[in-house]
C-alpha cells in the first residue's frame, strides 16, 4: 500500500511535464543506472517527454547499515531526483528492494509497471540488456517486458549498454552524444554516494570507445527488440544528431 501510494503521488507530481509530447520511458534497476545512457536521455528530452522509472531505490548501495535504517534509500532518491531535474522530469520508484537478491519480476511490481505504462502510453521504452550480469537488471527488464504485454502496448523497445555488465551485447544504434557530453558529466555527478567521479571516468571511457566505432568523439550504443521498430521511424532518427544504425 505504501509503495502504491508513493507511485500515485509521484505520477501526479510528473503530469505537468511533457506538454503533450510523445513519451520515452527508461526503466532502470537502480538510481545511477541512467548514467551510462544519460547523454542519449538528454538528447531525447529535447524532443520527447522523458520519464525515468527505478525498479528499486538502490537501498543496499552503501551496505547493510544504510539499508536497515533507510538512509541509503533516502540519499539515493534525492540524488536521482537531482539527476532527473536535468532532464525536466521526476523519477518514479517501484516497489522492489535492492537487497541480497530480493528484487524480482513478481506479480505486484509487474502490475504496477503495467498500470504505469497504460497511463503513460510510451512511444518507446529503454531497458537493461537482458543478459546483464546484475540480477536486478535482468529482473527489471523481465518485469517491463511482461508489463507491456499485460498493458497491450507495443512501443519501440531498446536496450541500454552497461559495458562492464552487458554480456554479448549487440548494438543496433549508435547515438552521437558529443554536443551534450558536458551536460552528461554534470548529470552523472549527481550520484555522489556511488562514487560519481569514478562513474564519470568509466562512462567517458565507454563513450570514447563507442564514438570511435562511428567516427565521433563520444557515443552511446543501444540494442533493439527485434520487430518493435518500424522502418525509418526510430526515436533515435528524430534527435539531433540522429542515431546511426
Amino acid at each position: 500500500m505504501r509503495h502504491t501510494l508513493l507511485l500515485a503521488l509521484t505520477c501526479m507530481a510528473t503530469t505537468a511535464f511533457g506538454g503533450g509530447r510523445e513519451r520515452v520511458v527508461f526503466v532502470c534497476a537502480h538510481p545511477d543506472d541512467l548514467a551510462g545512457c544519460s547523454g542519449t536521455a538528454l538528447l531525447l528530452a529535447e524532443k520527447f517527454d522523458v520519464r525515468i522509472v527505478d525498479f528499486t531505490r538502490g537501498e543496499n548501495g552503501l551496505g547493510e547499515a544504510g539499508y536497515r535504517d533507510g538512509s541509503t534509500a533516502r540519499l539515493r532518491i534525492a540524488e536521482e531526483r537531482a539527476a532527473c531535474a536535468m532532464l525536466g522530469t521526476e523519477p518514479y520508484f517501484l516497489c522492489e528492494t535492492n537487497h541480497l537478491g530480493d528484487a524480482h519480476a513478481g506479480r505486484e511490481v509487474t502490475k504496477q509497471l503495467a498500470d504505469l505504462f497504460k497511463e503513460l502510453e510510451p512511444r518507446a521504452v529503454i531497458l537493461h540488456w537482458p543478459l546483464d550480469v546484475h540480477p536486478d537488471h535482468v529482473q527489471s527488464t523481465a518485469a517491463a517486458l511482461h508489463a507491456l504485454y499485460l498493458a497491450k502496448l507495443k512501443p519501440e523497445i531498446y536496450f541500454q549498454e552497461q559495458t562492464t555488465q552487458s554480456r554479448t551485447f549487440q548494438p543496433a544504434y549508435h547515438v552521437n552524444i558529443t554536443r551534450v557530453k558536458e551536460r552528461k558529466d554534470k548529470l552523472i555527478m549527481c550520484y555522489t554516494c556511488q562514487d560519481a567521479a569514478g562513474i564519470r571516468k568509466r562512462k567517458e571511457d565507454d563513450s570514447i570507445f563507442r564514438g570511435r566505432r562511428i567516427g565521433v568523439p563520444h557515443a552511446e550504443a543501444f540494442g533493439v527488440f527485434e520487430g518493435s521498430v518500424k522502418a525509418n521511424r526510430s526515436i533515435f532518427n528524430e534527435i539531433d544528431p540522429p542515431g546511426i544504425r
